[in-house]
């Protein structure tokens, strides 16, 4: 992995954690056990998937994101307050997504029993039989 990728990796694990959305298991655990996410360089190597020896050194090639970091954990932590409304927002939408493909699911039923319908008044009957099974491969989502 090239320096960008990890210092790419490192940036997006830090913006998660500021933003209090960790995918971190262990983070999340001590999120709802402590009630917050401290911020500093051993947590966003731990976020971002790397050792903090990444960060750790002072002569770390990321210096850069390293004081930004080091700057960051001086601001106070994320509180499960914040932690729970972003999951909320996130239940939320996979809400509104399932709800989504709930719709898109009944929408192809009914063009599926439309297509039916069609085949038994002959109408589709016309229809060269790869076009009509590639239609239906469309409708029933196959």
């Amino acid at each position: 992995m090239s320096a960008a990728e990890t210092e790419a990796l490192l940036r997006a694990a830090f913006e998660r954690l500021v933003t209090g959305t960790p995918t971190n298991a262990d983070l999340l655990k001590l999120a709802h056990r402590l009630g917050k996410v401290r911020i500093n360089l051993a947590s966003v190597c731990k976020e971002a998937g790397f050792s903090r020896g990444v960060l750790g050194d002072t002569n770390s090639i990321y210096l850069e994101l390293r004081q930004e970091i080091l700057e960051y954990e001086q601001k106070p932590y994320i509180s499960i307050e914040e932690l729970q409304l972003r999951q909320l927002e996130l239940e939320n939408l996979v809400s509104e997504l399932r709800d989504r493909i709930d719709m898109r699911d009944v929408q192809n039923a009914e063009l599926l029993v439309k297509l039916r319908r069609a085949q038994q008044k002959g109408a589709v009957a016309t229809m060269p039989v790869e076009k009509r099974n590639a239609a239906l491969k469309v409708v029933t989502g196959q």
